[in-house]
């Protein structure tokens, strides 16, 4: 795994900045749990750019809190969040930053 990007700018994620309660019940795509009504969680846009450089929505996935939390950290710090890989992201974003395994 790396965090490098192999995107180029054709798609990135956005997260919101704050949380929304859940409407239903949810499984979250990255860890599977159950994200309960009412639970915070975040709405993750997925943005593509079209043949003529127009923006649009790719995909829009509903995450729990502590996914998406990771996933901010990896955003702000300038990575890719791969869907499905988050947790291989952070771990490969630790090792980075403090030389640690």
């Amino acid at each position: 795994m790396t965090l490098a990007c192999g995107c180029e700018g054709e798609l990135y994620v956005e997260l919101p900045d704050d949380t929304t309660p859940c409407n239903g019940t949810l499984i979250c795509p990255e860890c599977r749990k159950l994200i309960h009504k009412g639970q915070p969680h975040y709405r993750a846009w997925t943005w593509g750019v079209d043949e003529n450089g127009d923006e649009f929505v790719r995909d829009i996935r509903e995450v729990c809190e502590a996914c998406g939390d990771l996933a901010q950290a990896l955003l702000e710090r300038g990575f890719c969040w791969y869907w499905g890989e988050l947790r291989a992201d952070v771990r490969a974003l630790h090792e980075l930053e403090t030389g640690e395994k």
